[in-house]
C-alpha cells in the first residue's frame, strides 16, 4: 500500500507489465521490463519502474505445442 498522489488516499497499487527489446552500443540484446502502477481506487497512473535483463534470460521449459504435465492415459 502507498499514498496515491492523485486521490490522496492510501491504496493498493495495481500493476501491469510490458516488455521490449533493445540493442545497446556493443550489439548486446537487452530486455526492458516496464512495470506500471495505478491506484486501485481512482485508477490514476502513479509510477513506473524499468528493469533491464539479458535478452536470453529465460527459455520456456515447455516445448512449443507441448504440455508441462506428461500424459498418462494409455
Amino acid at each position: 500500500m502507498e499514498m496515491c498522489p492523485a486521490c490522496g488516499k492510501i491504496s493498493n497499487m495495481v500493476s501491469s507489465t510490458s516488455m521490449k527489446t533493445k540493442i545497446d552500443s556493443s550489439e548486446d540484446k537487452k530486455r526492458i521490463k516496464t512495470i506500471a502502477f495505478h491506484c486501485e481506487q481512482c485508477r490514476q497512473f502513479v509510477r513506473s519502474e524499468d528493469r533491464e535483463e539479458a535478452a536470453s534470460y529465460r527459455k520456456s521449459a515447455i516445448p512449443a505445442g507441448g504440455s508441462a504435465t506428461p500424459c498418462r492415459n494409455r
